[in-house]
Formats: C-alpha cells, sequence, structure tokens
C-alpha cells in the first residue's frame, strides 16, 4: 500500500475572523477589533442572519412592527457587478 499525499483543502475564513484579519493588518487597538466585531454580531442578529441580497422574509414573526414585509431592499444596493444603486 503506498502513501498518497492527500491536498487538505482549508475552509474559507469566516467573515468575523476575516475582519479581525484585516483590522490587525492595519493596527486597530484589540478594544477598537472588540467593539467593531460586537456591532457586526449585532447587526448580523438583528437582520435574522439573513445575506443582505436575499429577498425580504414576510412572516409574522418579522421583527417590525409597522409592516411584516418591511426591511430589505435590493434597490439602493450595488449589484456584485458594481452596478451603482438607483435610488
Amino acid at each position: 500500500m503506498t502513501d498518497a499525499l492527500v491536498p487538505v483543502v482549508q475552509p474559507k475564513p469566516r467573515l468575523l475572523d476575516q475582519v479581525r484579519s484585516v483590522m490587525q493588518s492595519h493596527r486597530y487597538s484589540r478594544r477598537t477589533q472588540q467593539a467593531y466585531v460586537a456591532w457586526i454580531k449585532r447587526f448580523i442578529f438583528y437582520h435574522d442572519k439573513r445575506h443582505p441580497l436575499e429577498p425580504p422574509f414576510c412572516s409574522s414573526t418579522r421583527r417590525s412592527s409597522r409592516n411584516p414585509c418591511r426591511g430589505w431592499t435590493t434597490s439602493c444596493m450595488p449589484t456584485p457587478q458594481g452596478d451603482s444603486p438607483s435610488c
């Protein structure tokens, strides 16, 4: 039996790990990094862990009190192709 080398595929770093890495490369203080990461976590959890380009999720469990479908709008967001928003 031969010992074949199997390439190890490294997973892509997660978002907050990428944020920390960039902030460390720009020499932000540890406390500033913690504050930014905490803000990003709150933002993500407030929006139900969804990507901003996903369509809105209309449900009675939506956090908006006036309109359950109000929330994400992609009309004012730049597209992945780099097109400018139309708002």
